[in-house]
Formats: C-alpha cells, structure tokens, sequence
C-alpha cells in the first residue's frame, strides 16, 4: 500500500512540475531581434499571438494571422519557422535552398528548426524531412 501511495504521489509530483506554464504575453513585449525578424520576413501588423513557454527554457511562441509559427528564444533568436504557404527564402540559408531546389525539385520548405548549433532539419510539403549540417551538407532524410 505504502508504494502504491508513493507511486501516485511521483506521478502527481512529476505532473505538477512539467505542467504546461504557458503565459500569453503582449507582442509589443517581445525581444527586439524577435520584433524585427517579423517584421522583415512577414510584415508588420501580422502578430495573432503571442505565447511565452516557461520550462526548462523560456521559449516565445509567435502565431501569425496566415497561420504561420515562429519559436524564438528568450533573446529573439528565431528557432523554428512552420508556414503552410512556405517559409520566407531569406530566412532559409541559401545552400539549403539551392540542395533542395536540385532533389525534390517541386517540393515548398513549410518548416525550418535549428535544431542545434550543428543542425537545421527542414520540412517539405511532399511530407519529407531534411536534416542538414552547419556546412549545408544533406545528411539525412527522414
């Protein structure tokens, strides 16, 4: 009995920890590199949303009114771009663009994440997904 007691008191415990913290915060708050990035890539006036994550990291969620998402860090640091309608070519670094224009000719990048300082995955509308290294060298494909 004793370990069934403990086992639920770990769980609701690990639930209270990771719970979801999210805090709705005021655009005009947001860092400014995270501003100016909008403001360059997708024009002013288009924030819906903007939600600040709190978790092992502080990350902003910035949802657009097209629909579009960009997760900045707590600097204003872009990590991750998901656009149905593509993601802006400027912000896709330009050897990227050119390898995927050359092997999946017909396919529109809907995503970008930086996924470490060594890595950027890419996501195609055709479903795929690109993995890239510092050097814009393809080196996988999921």
């Amino acid at each position: 009995m004793k370990k069934l007691f403990f086992l639920a008191m770990s769980i609701l415990l690990a639930q209270g920890v990771f719970a979801d913290d999210d805090k709705i915060i005021d655009a005009t708050t947001l860092p400014v590199a995270a501003k100016e990035f909008i403001s360059q890539n997708f024009g002013p006036d288009v924030i819906q949303l903007a939600k600040e994550e709190r978790g092992l990291q502080k990350d902003i969620n910035v949802y657009l009114r097209n629909g579009d998402r960009i997760e900045f860090d707590k600097k204003g640091t872009w990590k991750e771009v998901k656009s149905k309608n593509g993601v802006p070519k400027n912000i896709i670094p330009l050897d990227i663009q050119n390898s995927v224009k050359e092997q999946f000719k017909t396919a529109k990048i809907i995503g970008i994440e930086k996924v470490d300082k060594n890595r950027i995955e890419v996501d195609l509308d055709n479903g795929i997904e690109l993995t890239f290294n510092k050097n814009g060298d393809l080196v996988e494909i999921d």
